[in-house]
């Protein structure tokens, strides 16, 4: 089977219709979005909710597993923790809804 030009043709639309598509995404859904006023870090302890810190305010909270956690700047990061491996401590901040920083240790 030799290629033929309407091979050409579809492979060069479908092509064009996926860098299209990309091009939009990236302007119709930013990669980043600001951390705005309405914009909460929530900590949960086995599943129960024991702290909500607007990401607005700059703070540190105490948690009753020992962690502490600080919002700076809009972000939030574990800055404590009795866990051994310390994986939420290096767990980047986080700043976009959808962020989430586990200690699996700790639940």
């Amino acid at each position: 089977m030799k290629p033929t030009k309407f091979d050409f043709f579809l492979i060069s639309a479908l092509l064009a219709v996926a860098i299209l598509s990309g091009v939009a995404m990236l302007f119709l859904h930013p990669v980043w979005e600001p951390a705005g006023e309405d914009l909460v870090a929530t900590a949960e302890i086995d599943g129960k909710l024991v702290a909500i810190l607007p990401l607005a305010e700059d703070t540190a909270l105490a948690l009753p597993t020992g962690h502490t956690v600080e919002v700076k700047n809009g972000a939030v990061t574990v800055t404590s923790a009795p866990c051994q491996d310390q994986i939420c401590r290096k767990t980047p901040a986080a700043s976009r809804a959808g962020d989430i920083i586990i200690c699996l240790p700790e639940k």
